[in-house]
């Protein structure tokens, strides 16, 4: 997902809960995208969560009350029942 945002022309920043596996991830993709230490919410139209966390009712440090007005976040995982936000 993340080549496909970058490739439209979309503002994106990526955060794991490793910074060298984003980083890692950034230089196999060959992209240049700002990593961050912490998922922050606010200034984002669109929240992606593509870990396994929502397959394991895991809680992801987000402050959702922080999300812009109107902002859409999406869990890619599928087949379960997912907790995410």
């Amino acid at each position: 997902l993340l080549p496909a945002l970058v490739e439209a022309g979309f503002e994106c920043t990526l955060w794991n809960r490793t910074r060298e596996r984003a980083e890692r991830l950034l230089a196999d993709l060959k992209l240049q995208v700002p990593v961050v230490s912490h998922p922050e919410a606010s200034d984002c139209g669109l929240i992606l969560n593509t870990t396994s966390a929502g397959l394991f009712a895991a809680k992801l440090p987000i402050k959702w009350s922080a999300a812009e007005e109107g902002a859409i976040a999406y869990d890619v995982a599928y087949g379960h029942d997912l907790i995410f936000l």
